[in-house]
């Protein structure tokens, strides 16, 4: 007996000396009461950290870098949650898109049909007249050669447009069958859309593989590089992981008050 305590005050005492265990930041996410919050552990295990800004109506995360909108402010965090810049901007929320490398590249805002591009720690309005597209843009990504892809809902529906930034040409545009709102556009090429059955998962090679989902998708959002938010109607928050092998789905806590 005596010798069991000493080990089990020996295994105490090395517990104590290890310095604490932090797990991995996934990225950000915006809470039901629009508190910008940032998440951490792996997948079926997450955890989410205090609350650091507040008031936020959109927020974007490429794992290296963090959009956040505010009524009248578009904030760049890196991804410990520093603040790098801090713009001016239109009134109300933002759609965000990343470059490939996960640097910040676009910000559209919908009140004021207005795009701008992230340069030189800058934020530079782009002469692209999106009220002449038939659409309102659900979401932006950043192409190359210096094109938008932007996901519209018309009357009937959802349409990809492929749009010159330089010119306002539309290079490219298709109708996605059956596809429905909410919508996310990702760097790589990747969309993800509602559809009657959950979620639909487009490939950049055209190929499409759904997931179900236990009730409608409200929104989604970047949370990562591989990530998507999906909060649905009626409640609930998942993090859909997207990888080759099969996506998975996670059901992420809720935030406390």
């Amino acid at each position: 007996m005596a010798r069991l305590a000493e080990i089990v005050l020996l295994w105490a005492a090395a517990l104590a000396a290890q310095p604490d265990i932090v797990p991995a930041r996934i990225g950000y996410i915006r809470d039901a009461t629009n508190r910008l919050r940032p998440l951490f552990g792996v997948s079926a295990n997450f955890i989410l950290g205090e609350a650091e800004h507040s008031g936020v109506l959109s927020a974007a995360c490429s794992g290296r870098f963090v959009l956040a909108k505010t009524e009248d402010t578009v904030m760049l965090l890196d991804e410990a949650g520093r603040l790098v810049e801090r713009w001016t901007a239109p009134a109300g929320p933002a759609l965000f898109a990343f470059a490939a490398d996960g640097t910040p590249a676009l910000a559209f805002f919908p009140g004021v049909s207005e795009l701008m591009r992230v340069e030189r720690g800058r934020l530079r309005p782009v002469a692209l007249d999106f009220r002449a597209l038939e659409g309102q843009p659900l979401t932006i990504a950043l192409e190359a050669e210096g094109r938008v892809r932007a996901v519209l809902v018309g009357r009937n529906a959802l349409r990809v447009r492929s749009i010159r930034l330089a010119t306002g040409l539309v290079e490219e545009e298709r109708e996605l069958d059956g596809a429905a709102a909410p919508a996310l556009a990702l760097p790589d090429g990747t969309l993800v859309y509602s559809s009657s059955t959950g979620l639909v998962v487009r490939r950049p090679d055209g190929g499409e593989e759904p997931v179900g989902l236990p009730a409608r998708a409200l929104t989604l959002d970047q949370l990562s590089e591989d990530r998507v938010g999906v909060r649905l109607e009626g409640g609930g928050r998942f993090a859909l992981r997207l990888h080759p092998g099969g996506h998975r789905l996670d059901r992420l806590p809720e935030a406390t008050p």
